[in-house]
Formats: C-alpha cells, structure tokens, sequence
C-alpha cells in the first residue's frame, strides 16, 4: 500500500508542495458541493456567479505570479509601510509642507482629498468580485489587492489631515466636491453603476479590467508626476509606492485571464463584449477630470493618449486584444 506523502488535492504536482500550494488550494467546497444551509446568501451566488465567470474567476491553473500568502504580504507591505511612513515623518518633522506652493495647495485641494471617495468604492468592488470568485485563489488575490485599496485610503486621508496643519481648510469641501462638482460626476455615476453591477463576470470587467487600471495609471503616476512637477516630491514618492501595489493588481489579473484563455479560448468573445462596453464610459469619466489637470508642461491631450495606449497594452498582454491595438 503506498503511502500518502501529501496533502492529497496536491498530490498530482509530483514535487513537494509549496507555502503558496498548501495555503491557496482548493479552499472552498461550495461550487461543487454547494451550500451546507440554505440561506438567502446561497440564492444570490445560484444568480450572480453563473456564465462564464465560472470558469474565468474558477480558472484552476491560475497562480499569482507573486504566490502570495499572508506571511509574504505582510513582509512585503510591511517594508512598504516603513518607507512611507518615513516620507511622511520626514513631511511632518520639517517644513516641508510650508514650503509648498500656494497654487499647489489650493490645486491639490481640488483632487487629493475627493480620491477617498473613488478609491473606497474600488476596495468595495475587489472585495465583491473577490467574495463571488469561484476558485480560492482568486478569492485570496482580491482579498489581499483590497487590503491594499484600504493602505490607499489610509494614506491619501492621513496626508490630508497633515496638511490642514498649514491649510486648516484642506478637504473640508472634498464630500461635495465628489458629490456636485461637475468634473467628478461622470466617474462618480460610473462607480455606483459598478456598484450595482452584481453579475460577477461584468463587476469583474468593469472594475478590475478596464475602470481601474485607468485609474490608477492616470492618479498613481500622471497626477503623481504633476506632484513632482510642482515641487511636491515626497507626495510623488508616496504614490510611486502605492503604485507598486497597482502594479501587482496587474499582474495576478493578467495571469488569471491569459490562464483562463488557455484553457478556455471561448471566453474571449463575452469578455471582450463587456470590455468594450465599459471601456466607453471609463474613459469618458476620466477624460472629463481635466479641469483637474494644470501642468504647464505636459497637455492633458498627451495624458489621455498615455492612458489609452496603457490600458491597450495591458489587455494586450492579457491576451484579449491583438498587441499593437490602439
């Protein structure tokens, strides 16, 4: 009689199974078995987890390129958190936010503090699609890429309140300004749609492929150059780090996908009809944001091509539009 010499959903990878094996595999009964107790909870997933999100967010060869596990994201954000905290002690302990422009004060106010708004909405989306992903690795993935939304959130609200020591008035109008101001409102209707969007497939098009990847390429790098621009390093320097974060988002969602399409090239046709639907709206609400923009340098025109390239790029990459589409 052979001896059992693993766990055994891991005994088919013929090596010795590693952290990431052990901790992400095979960790929810439901989709084959389905729900122990029938509960309000079990009709929503019969209604919203169906169609070809089963077998995209239930890929079973997806792995996240970065194998993360709790231990190595905490290390890694852990490190992360140390050198922001050393920008932002650095901007407390000197006189570094007297020292800013006026003008860039009274800029920053008008975008800065409104992000929370934007950026809690992106958490609550990951944690949706996360909480309607069929494969436990999928369901770890958002749960730890909405542990950095929240790390975002934090951030941006605690550099407001650092900076209502030189401008007591900073972000006191920001709630309104989301709620009202005209430059806001398209990228606002655009969040509650996705908010409402329960189909797990579309939220996951919607809100992780095409809304924020566009989001943060143009926040956590072009507004972060314009912080530059205007004497504001450090500021740019704590959104280079949150941008990291951005950058493994990327990553595990590309890795997903280009395994789904391999396994099951059908998926490419309704992706692509709920990509392209969203893509309009997203970048019509972004486009929008240009009185937000001031660089004396670098025409908002310029931005906007920069974004769309990027986001082609990264579909491209993905496997879901041809490399070079523009």
């Amino acid at each position: 009689m052979r001896r059992q010499r693993s766990y055994w959903h891991l005994d088919g990878l013929g090596r010795v199974p590693t952290d990431y094996d052990i901790g992400t595999t095979a960790l929810l009964y439901y989709p084959e078995r389905g729900f122990e107790v029938a509960t309000p909870g079990a009709a929503w997933y019969r209604r919203y987890q169906p169609g070809w999100w089963q077998e995209l967010g239930g890929c079973p060869t997806f792995r996240d390129p970065r194998e993360t596990t709790y231990t190595r994201y905490t290390d890694l954000q852990n490190t992360q958190e140390a050198f922001v905290d050393g920008l932002l002690r650095s901007m407390q302990e000197t006189s570094y936010d007297r020292a800013l422009p006026r003008g860039w004060l009274t800029q920053l106010d008008g975008w800065l503090p409104v992000l929370r708004f934007p950026c809690h909405a992106l958490q609550m989306l990951t944690a949706y699609v996360g909480q309607m992903a069929p494969a436990s690795r999928v369901v770890i993935a958002c749960c730890f890429q909405a542990g950095d939304e929240m790390r975002r959130i934090q951030r941006i609200a605690y550099r407001m309140r650092q900076l209502q020591d030189v401008c007591p008035e900073f972000g006191s109008h920001s709630k309104d300004d989301w709620q009202r101001s005209a430059a806001w409102q398209p990228l606002r209707a655009l969040i509650e749609r996705l908010l409402v969007t329960y189909d797990a497939g579309a939220a996951f098009v919607g809100s992780i492929l095409v809304l924020k990847p566009m989001f943060d390429r143009l926040f956590m790098e072009e507004f972060a150059q314009l912080a530059e621009e205007n004497r504001d390093l450090l500021l740019g320097r704590v959104f280079a780090s949150l941008g990291d974060d951005c950058r493994w988002h990327r990553q595990w969602v590309r890795a997903l996908v280009r395994a789904a399409l391999e396994r099951s090239p059908a998926l490419l046709e309704p992706v692509c009809n709920d990509l392209w639907s969203w893509y309009g709206a997203a970048n019509e609400a972004l486009k929008l944001l240009e009185p937000l923009w001031t660089s004396e340098t670098r025409p908002w025109a310029a931005v906007q091509d920069d974004l769309r390239a990027d986001c082609m790029g990264f579909w491209a990459s993905a496997g879901l539009i041809p490399e070079g589409t523009s």
